[in-house]
C-alpha cells in the first residue's frame, strides 16, 4: 500500500498510507498493528488487527457502542406483567326449588251420619 514515492536529497523514498508502515527494503509497506503499538487504548475490550486498521469487539453478552470502541450490556426493555382478560364469576345454572312429590289430602274414614 504504497502512497507515494519522494525523491529528495537523499535519494528516492516511499511514504505509506495510514495504518501501514515502510518496510526495511524501504520501498514496501506492511501492515501495522495497531492493537499491539497502542496497547488496550484503542478498545475497551477487543483489538482486532486487520490490514490497515483495526476494530473493537466485545466479550458476549456485551455489544459494541456507537462509538465502536466501548461496549456496554445490553438494556432490556421492561417487561410487563401479562395482561389476563378479566374475570367473571362462573356463571351458575338457574336452580329450581326442589321439587315435593304430590301429597294427597288425608282421607277421613267416613263418618256415619248421626243417629236420631
Amino acid at each position: 500500500a504504497v502512497v507515494s514515492t519522494q525523491s529528495g536529497h537523499y535519494g528516492r523514498g516511499c511514504k505509506c498510507g495510514p495504518g501501514y508502515v515502510l518496510a526495511d527494503d524501504n520501498i514496501s509497506c506492511n501492515d501495522r498493528d495497531e492493537c499491539s503499538t497502542h496497547g488496550n487504548t484503542l478498545c475497551e475490550q477487543l483489538c482486532i488487527n486487520i490490514p490497515g486498521s483495526y476494530e473493537c469487539g466485545c466479550i458476549r453478552p456485551y455489544t459494541l457502542n456507537a462509538d465502536l470502541r466501548t461496549c456496554s450490556l445490553p438494556v432490556k426493555p421492561p417487561t410487563e406483567p401479562p395482561v389476563k382478560p378479566p374475570t367473571e364469576p362462573p356463571v351458575k345454572p338457574p336452580t329450581d326449588p326442589p321439587v315435593k312429590p304430590p301429597t294427597d289430602p288425608p282421607v277421613k274414614p267416613p263418618t256415619d251420619p248421626p243417629v236420631k
